[in-house]
């Protein structure tokens, strides 16, 4: 089975400036699934960091297959959306990821690409699929110049 990592880019347009966007690229990682991982307040201090930019495979994972989960904290700076072109959206890149992903920032769901075991209609994966969110700026769901923690 193919695997790909998770690389999260934060943007507020097409039409972007280098200062325009984060990237996320070191979160907290834990194998297994819990759906309290989602919630913002969940403390994630004991989870091991990994690099997105490449497979877990390489980084201790070699014979796991499952679910995972990464919490990517940051600050989202209002003059990411002073800057921008388009000030009404804010995308979430997540690239390709292996096989499913359910995505939530700050405890709600923006997201998700293909489909859980536990879905209606059952199981779908979807690993060569490129994430990409959006997320209207004015939703409360963002934290401008606060901690935000973007779950996946």
């Amino acid at each position: 089975m193919k695997k790909y990592t998770v690389f999260v880019c934060l943007l507020l347009s097409s039409q972007l400036y280098a200062q325009q966007n984060i990237q996320l690229t070191t979160p907290r990682f834990i194998t297994g699934d819990n759906t309290a991982y989602k919630d913002v307040a969940f403390n994630d201090a004991g989870w091991a960091t990994i690099n997105t930019t490449s497979d877990w495979e390489v980084q201790g994972y070699t014979d796991y297959d499952g679910y995972a989960w990464y919490r990517f904290h940051f600050t989202l700076p209002s003059a990411l959306k002073n800057r921008s072109n388009w000030k009404d959206t804010l995308r979430i890149l997540l690239g390709k990821v292996d096989d499913v992903d359910e995505t939530f920032l700050n405890g709600v769901k923006i997201g998700q690409t293909g489909s859980l075991p536990t879905d209606a209609g059952g199981y779908a994966g979807q690993w060569d699929v490129a994430r990409e969110y959006h997320i209207a700026t004015n939703n409360k769901a963002l934290q401008w110049n606060k901690d935000n923690v973007l779950a996946v």
